[in-house]
């Protein structure tokens, strides 16, 4: 993709995603891309000082584990973390991890790897079994250890964490999620990041504190995220929804919610709005057992809206959708 002129990617251009896979991007010196770029290393190149683009997020490549150490097994991954010689780390085996560790160095899982459980394993009262990333991971294949991480995940594989995920820190970190696959939590996780997912979310119940919480940074959603009977999604940064999010448990929103897809809650989901929902660029509906925005504001051109909710305007937004189309 050659870049000379401008794009903007997508009708909320404030929110939009660029993302290589795979391709190339050269944005020329007269080039500028109002979106935000996720890219591997080798496939991005800015030309000049005119040239511009809004922020980059830069993704693990496979080609940093040309020369990495293969393991199949939690000895040769435990040896291989502490190995000063190894620079990097693909797992093509099932690899039971066992204990907390904090791995400093890149790591692939394939799609014949698996960073998993000790045979018999239980999350009730047992010790936790974490892998702590502060060098990036790419997933291919499944990870149902617990996962913390303080760099990039990529993952387009299954992450289904025993004791949920944490990515980032408060106050800022190199952190940021890339879900080209399948994150399931039952668990209570934590994204203090941007998270961009292109696959699918589940949360949902059955331990003591199931919910994800996104309490700093953007969660973009063009895939599809849904909330179970029982778990709680809880947006303390930005939510920008432009696919499907269907919320059978608890929806509480502290912060802002952009839709510019489907933003249903089901029947018995509740909508806790403490922040402001702004369903300008989206004619998704919000509908449930329980709608609660009094400490908020809803802001939707949607007439399926109660009129009787407190904290929902419903609006007309003739004013200024004229002349806007492709200029949102």
């Amino acid at each position: 993709l050659w870049v000379d002129g401008y794009v903007s990617c997508g009708r909320s251009s404030s929110f939009a995603s660029l993302v290589t896979d795979g391709g190339d991007i050269i944005c020329g010196e007269n080039g500028s891309i109002d979106a935000t770029l996720w890219y591997t290393p080798g496939h991005f190149t800015l030309l000049g000082e005119s040239g511009s683009i809004r922020d980059v997020h830069t993704l693990p490549s496979e080609a940093v584990f040309e020369f990495a150490a293969v393991v199949t097994d939690f000895e040769g991954f435990l040896a291989a973390a502490n190995d000063p010689t190894v620079t990097a780390i693909t797992v093509d085996g099932p690899v039971a991890v066992s204990g907390q560790l904090s791995v400093s160095k890149p790591v692939l899982v394939t799609e014949n790897g698996s960073l998993g459980l000790p045979e018999g394993y239980s999350a009730e009262g047992e010790d936790v079994c974490e892998l702590q990333f502060t060098a990036g991971l790419i997933n291919n294949g499944s990870v149902t250890c617990s996962l913390w991480s303080d760099d990039c995940v990529l993952n387009r594989g299954v992450i289904e964490p025993a004791w949920g995920v944490w990515a980032g820190e408060q106050g800022g970190s190199d952190a940021r999620v890339l879900n080209l696959g399948s994150m399931r939590l039952s668990y209570y996780s934590v994204l203090w990041c941007d998270t961009l997912n292109l696959g699918e979310i589940s949360v949902s119940g059955g331990s003591d504190s199931p919910g994800l919480h996104n309490d700093e940074g953007t969660l973009f959603n063009c895939g599809s995220v849904t909330v179970g009977q029982g778990a709680e999604l809880r947006i303390g940064g930005t939510l920008f929804n432009a696919g499907s999010l269907v919320a059978d448990g608890r929806f509480l929103n502290l912060g802002l919610v952009v839709s510019c897809g489907a933003d249903y809650m089901e029947v018995n989901g509740e909508l806790e709005n403490l922040g402001l929902i702004d369903m300008y660029d989206g004619s998704g509906v919000i509908a449930g057992a329980g709608i609660d925005s009094s400490g908020g504001a809803v802001i939707s051109r949607n007439t399926a809206f109660s009129s009787g909710t407190e904290g929902v305007w419903l609006t007309d937004f003739a004013a200024i959708d004229q002349g806007t189309e492709g200029h949102r």
